[in-house]
């Protein structure tokens, strides 16, 4: 006879996102899972094929918000805004935010450099390389609209909006406080503003 599962496999993964999110992979046992998460050893390893396995789908959940509410409205805008109101939103406190617990990728890849799980790496490395690439696209869109000059480097803006991103999830996760990076922000902003005709 088939086990009857006592959880949704959705809810799951995005309670096991915040947990690795909050705690990273290393500190959070399975035990610790089952505490947090939910669910059992037998589910988590059935389910999930192990903790590694439950981490991977909670960095999928994760970059899917990602293409959500960081790369679509990058791939919508049609001026720089966007980007300052991506690092404005970075910086400020909501009902129900995770933001003091920096940013899951950067914390990710941060732990990542000693575990050395490829398909996190994958996961992490594809979400920057959308941000550089949006990044980018809007910079040759601003550029045609007349916004920003013709010299501005689409690439190195990009480049410039991953480290922000990254820094910002860093003081943050470092300071428990989602308003840490808010004068980074201010002088990222600055540079935006710079890119202006």
């Amino acid at each position: 006879m088939a086990r009857q599962k006592n959880y949704l496999r959705e809810k799951a993964i995005e309670d096991a996102c915040y947990a690795f999110w909050r705690f990273g992979y290393k500190a959070l046992s399975i035990r610790a899972i089952e505490k947090t998460v939910g669910l059992g050893r037998f589910a988590i390893r059935t389910e999930f094929n192990g903790k590694e396995g439950l981490f991977i789908e909670a960095l999928k959940v994760y970059r899917e918000r990602g293409r959500q509410f960081v790369i679509a409205p990058i791939d919508r805008a049609d001026n720089l805004a966007a980007l300052k109101e991506l690092l404005n939103a970075n910086v400020t406190p909501c009902e129900g935010s995770r933001g003091h617990f920096g940013c899951f990728f950067v914390n990710t890849i941060v732990e990542n450099a000693a575990l050395n799980i490829a398909e996190a790496k994958k996961l992490t490395d594809g979400h920057f390389n959308d941000v550089r690439e949006a990044t980018a696209g809007l910079i040759e869109r601003t550029k045609i609209s007349g916004e920003v000059r013709n010299n501005v480097d689409g690439k190195a803006a990009g480049d410039f909006i991953v480290g922000a991103l990254m820094a910002i999830g860093l003081l943050s996760r470092d300071a428990a406080d989602v308003t840490a990076a808010k004068s980074y922000v201010e002088t990222a902003n600055a540079t935006i503003d710079s890119w202006k005709k």
